[in-house]
């Protein structure tokens, strides 16, 4: 089988109408990561470039609504630590942040 998954179930749904059309067999599961499709992999290579068109063009759908609904914020993750003052600095030869405390 071959996956793809979704964030959205709009976008999800329309990739499924969308095989469905083609005659292909969709298998549905929810799972940690978001919305997973199945599809067989025994299909024609006809098939799979309109299934990878299809499913492109509902990925940059999908960047679009979060750019839209969020702000990008998704796209970007960063850490901030304050660590506290030591008087020789040798925080820095710590193994573990309980060391710090």
């Amino acid at each position: 089988m071959i996956e793809y998954i979704f964030f959205n179930a709009t976008l999800r749904d329309a990739f499924v109408e969308y095989a469905r059309s083609l005659g292909i067999t969709c298998i549905l599961q929810n799972d940690a990561m978001g919305l997973v499709v199945e599809i067989p992999e025994n299909i024609s290579e006809e098939l799979t470039d309109a299934i990878e068109a299809i499913y492109d063009n509902l990925q940059e759908k999908q960047s679009q609504l979060l750019t839209k609904e969020q702000g990008g914020l998704k796209q970007l993750a960063g850490f901030h630590f304050n660590l506290p003052p030591v008087g020789n600095r040798a925080w820095f030869l710590c193994k573990s942040i309980s060391q710090i405390a």
